[in-house]
């Protein structure tokens, strides 16, 4: 299933914990180290018919133009552009930094061939990518993180076995204690062909997937969880993926073992993301 909390779910866990949690084995991230890295709120009480806002972390994003961010189309499938907005420069969720600031998104543009929840040509969720326009542009624009497109000279076409780093503020086990500081972890990247022996061959991943793994033990293991959805996949300082799925409780619910994240490829959709930067003076996007 996507990694994105139920929204009633999400809602309760906000109202009497303080907020989601994060990277499941993952380590309290060097504030400052994923200036890409942004967190999408979304505000519910419109969706409630009631005035005002309340906003909730549901998702990560990375910047990737002065005001573009790239996140899974699974996090703002659901709602008008009008009920969310980004935070650059977060670390805690729920104490002031200082660095912080928000911004709001203006326009939603979905893949074209996204159908929320729907699996087809046996595949598990492929075109879970969305590019979001903001009202402003970002005052620092050192934080734009340059797309993958697998032609790096020191990269293999496809980054099996390279290490890799994952971030986000998502929930830390299926049933865990709340933080809310900023997490990352390094994470293998595995090829196609063992992502689908994983997940059954033939049957779930496709070349528009790209999966991290680290093994299935579940002290040495880690995983991205509900919450990381639309968050960054960074190998060789480039955004690689986008939080897209996994194991629904995020760990096999017998044994605690793991399975591999599986995010949106970025070099699969970069003709795509580039498309959509083009015709962004346009009016196509969801308001």
């Amino acid at each position: 299933m996507p990694w994105i909390i139920f929204k009633l779910l999400m809602l309760f866990l906000d109202i009497t914990h303080g907020g989601p949690t994060k990277i499941i084995n993952g380590g309290d991230a060097v504030p400052g180290a994923h200036p890409h890295q942004v967190s999408l709120q979304w505000n519910q009480r419109p969706s409630l018919g009631l005035p005002g806002a309340a906003w909730y972390h549901i998702c990560g994003g990375s910047a990737i133009d002065v005001n573009v961010v790239l996140t899974a189309a699974h996090c703002v499938d659901f709602g008008k552009a009008s009920e969310f907005r980004v935070v650059v420069g977060d670390h805690r969720l729920y104490e002031y930094d200082g660095t912080e600031y928000p911004l709001q998104v203006s326009r939603i543009y979905l893949h074209e061939d996204w159908i929320p929840g729907l699996d087809y040509n046996n595949n598990v969720y492929p075109n879970d990518i969305a590019v979001l326009t903001l009202t402003m542009s970002f005052v620092n624009t050192n934080i734009i993180i340059p797309l993958d497109d697998d032609t790096d000279a020191n990269a293999d076409s496809d980054r099996t076995g390279q290490n890799c780093i994952i971030s986000g503020w998502g929930l830390n086990d299926t049933n865990s204690d709340i933080v809310n500081t900023l997490q990352d972890r390094n994470m293998t990247v595995l090829s196609q062909t063992e992502c689908e022996q994983y997940w059954g061959e033939g049957g779930y991943i496709f070349r528009g997937h790209i999966c991290v793994f680290d093994g299935p033990d579940g002290t040495t293991g880690g995983s991205a969880c509900n919450g990381d959805s639309g968050g960054p996949l960074v190998c060789q300082g480039k955004l690689a993926g986008v939080t897209s799925w996994g194991r629904e409780g995020c760990r096999m619910p017998n044994t605690g073992d793991f399975m591999p994240s599986v995010y949106a490829r970025v070099s699969h959709y970069r003709a795509w993301i580039e498309m959509t930067l083009g015709r962004l003076s346009g009016s196509t996007g969801r308001g």
